[in-house]
């Protein structure tokens, strides 16, 4: 089965699920496998909120999903969107992390403000933490 269709489906829930923060258009959103529920995100050391299941989760959105597609990893992610907007963040090279006990510490950086782009997505894999790209394949 090819990869295409199911990093579009990520991203499509991805941004379903948020629709409640819908209005942030300065920000990140950090997404990591469902096991980090809960987990701790903190940028610069300050912790700015913790990862929680999309508002899809066990809806009825994510059982027709399921019945169409089948069990997928976009069923498994949990997510924090940050407004940026909202806080003061200088120009420059930033840490992120997310940490959680049982879990391996995940960290990653990022310049801001963000290459052309007001909002970034970043995803948790293993022990790094690192920008989604755009282009799906």
């Amino acid at each position: 089965m090819r990869k295409t269709p199911f990093v579009s489906l990520i991203f499509s829930v991805l941004a379903f699920a948020c629709s409640a923060d819908s209005d942030v258009q300065d920000g990140f959103l950090v997404a990591a496998p469902d096991a980090y529920v809960g987990a701790r995100v903190l940028l610069d050391g300050k912790e700015v909120g913790e990862l929680q299941h999309l508002e899809t989760h066990g809806g009825l959105f994510e059982t027709a999903m399921k019945k169409f597609y089948g069990d997928s990893m976009a069923f498994h992610v949990v997510a924090l969107k940050i407004d940026l907007a909202r806080t003061s963040l200088r120009n420059g090279e930033h840490e992120l992390r997310v940490e959680k006990a049982g879990q391996p510490v995940a960290a990653g950086s990022f310049a801001y403000p963000f290459n052309g782009e007001r909002f970034q997505t970043f995803f948790v894999n293993g022990k790094k933490i690192e920008p989604a790209t755009s282009s799906a394949g």
